[in-house]
């Protein structure tokens, strides 16, 4: 079985199944971000992932993980002082604030979101071996108003 996956993620794009790896069928794919591994045939890849041996092209399949990750909320106000919080982070994981890489999580496992905009906003949570973990927190027009002017 021929597989195409993504270079950092390990994540199986396409599977030809019953395909036998002939080197010289594969040395002109280029896919940006992608290359091919010559993995045993298995009925069913879902939930799973492509661990590469150290040739570079020979692969097998491991499971995906899931993670446990928690928040308070899903609405809050985009006024810079309202948040939620995620917690159950494994160390390591890389945070995707609207598919922008925003850190790492620490030892801690938690991770605090403000907004100052309105809007709606995808936070991704994505470790190797893990399958990812999407929540989409909207956050509402919150102006902030003082004492004196209302």
């Amino acid at each position: 079985m021929i597989v195409e996956y993504d270079t950092t993620t390990k994540e199986i794009k396409a599977a030809h199944w019953g395909r036998e790896y002939v080197a010289s069928e594969w040395e002109d794919y280029s896919v940006s971000g992608r290359a091919i591994a010559n993995c045993p045939d298995e009925d069913s890849i879902g939930g799973k992932y492509v661990v590469i041996g150290g040739d570079g092209v020979t692969g097998t399949f491991a499971n995906l993980g899931k993670f446990s990750i928690s928040v308070t909320k899903t609405v809050i106000s985009a006024n810079d002082t309202d948040y939620c919080d995620f917690s159950n982070i494994p160390q390591g994981t890389t945070i995707y604030i609207d598919n922008v890489s925003s850190g790492t999580a620490d030892s801690d496992g938690t991770c605090r979101f403000k907004a100052i905009h309105a809007g709606a906003y995808g936070i991704k949570f994505w470790k190797l071996g893990y399958e990812s973990q999407i929540f989409t927190i909207e956050a509402e027009d919150g102006y902030l108003y003082d004492n004196i002017t209302g």
